[in-house]
């Protein structure tokens, strides 16, 4: 180990097969599996390879020596030549022992040390943030005309750096002419999101005119008595803009209906519109 010098090979991020956006714990699962394999007591290990990983992991999971090495990485021996000259096998196995709880690289592959590291990793992540709930408000036109609606969300994420960043997620939702007011539509977050799932819950406004039962449309019109001997024409201003005419020849009394066929809400499952009923 002694003609072993650090200062010939500084390509710290290579040695552990990591970049210069790997996070601190992806330095660290580097090292673990390295530092495993290269161990100098086991069959494949090499000391040379050992001290370089040692070195590499001393660096670059400390964020002051990361930082001077990544701002010039070929001055990095000179401005830290104490650093570079003092490391040794002893220094290398000191931060084995550390990271492992145990020198012995047989023992350090017991599911004890891994589920230690697993149980470090699992609490540095962000605890899961509760669900976003905001009203989603529709009206009978945006129910009868199938129209898609836009909602736009702040919410964090991740970023490359694993620092919390601000953002703002736009959805489009196409609106179903079954829904109801209660009705629930969750959108499920990304990887990356920290602020939860986001959860709209459907308010349909009350409509001037008419009430929905099931796909058909209801409404009771009011007839003076005079058109109800007569007969009457009903003019119904229909929720996509058009307006239906209503004739009515027959004497009206307060049990009678008028139904208007395929001019109600659109079933899907079907293809086919409910009815009117006056």
């Amino acid at each position: 180990m002694a003609g072993v010098k650090i200062a010939d090979r500084l390509d710290l991020y290579a040695t552990l097969g990591l970049n210069r956006s790997s996070r601190e714990m992806e330095v660290k699962r580097a090292y673990k599996k390295s530092a495993l394999s290269n161990h100098p007591d086991k069959n494949k290990g090499t000391e040379t390879e050992f001290l370089y990983i040692g070195f590499a992991y001393h660096v670059l999971s400390n964020a002051k020596l990361r930082a001077i090495y990544d701002a010039n990485e070929v001055e990095f021996s000179t401005s830290r030549q104490s650093l570079v000259d003092e490391f040794n096998s002893e220094k290398a196995l000191e931060i084995f022992d550390a990271f492992f709880g145990t020198a012995n690289p047989f023992a350090a592959l017991s599911d004890g040390v891994n589920g230690l590291f697993d149980a470090e990793e699992k609490a540095r992540q962000p605890k899961p943030a509760p669900q976003i709930s905001l009203p989603l408000i529709c009206t009978l036109e945006d129910l009868y005309n199938g129209v898609k609606k836009s909602a736009s969300v702040s919410k964090q994420r991740l970023d490359n750096e694993g620092k919390i960043v601000d953002y703002t997620k736009t959805y489009i939702i196409q609106v179903e002419s079954q829904w109801i007011s209660g009705t629930k539509l969750r959108y499920v977050k990304e990887p990356d999101d920290v602020s939860g799932d986001v959860v709209f819950t459907v308010e349909v406004e009350r409509h001037k005119t008419f009430t929905v039962s099931g796909f058909d449309l209801k409404l009771t019109h009011p007839t003076p008595l005079y058109n109800a001997l007569t007969g009457v024409t009903i003019p119904l201003e229909m929720p996509d803009g058009r307006t239906v005419h209503v004739s009515v020849e027959e004497v009206i009394d307060d049990k009678m209906t008028k139904t208007l066929t395929g001019e109600g809400m659109l079933n899907k499952a079907t293809s086919l519109r409910g009815d009117v009923i006056v």
